[in-house]
């Protein structure tokens, strides 16, 4: 995987499992503020029957997009102006992203830590 991701040089896959199905996104930069999402989404139940709660998952993924652009938009501005350090993670924003961040890779580094409590 780390291989296929250094091929893809500036551009950033993700991969979000959900209960109804899964969705892909790549993440282009076209500028040094801006990018493009291209997003692909793959729904267990694809049937007319499931359609209204396939567009209501649709319609949540856009507003949590939504969210997060508004974010990396504040970040860059933070940036260009000089009031926030670099690094890969909103301290004001991304707190509970960084200690499950944490708590994944101490497992990775010991997973034999939580097995011996």
């Amino acid at each position: 995987m780390a291989d296929a991701l250094k091929r893809a040089g500036s551009r950033r896959v993700a991969f979000n499992v959900y209960a109804r199905g899964m969705s892909g996104e790549r993440m282009s930069p076209t500028g040094p503020a801006s990018m493009r999402l291209d997003d692909l989404f793959f729904f267990n139940d694809g049937s007319d029957d499931a359609a209204p709660e396939n567009e209501a998952a649709l319609a949540m993924t856009r507003r949590v997009t939504e969210k997060d652009r508004a974010i990396c938009e504040a970040v860059q501005r933070n940036l260009e102006a000089g009031v926030y350090r670099t690094g890969r993670l909103s301290p004001r924003h991304e707190g509970g992203v960084f200690a499950f961040q944490s708590l994944v890779r101490q497992w990775l580094e010991d997973p034999a830590r939580d097995s011996a409590s």
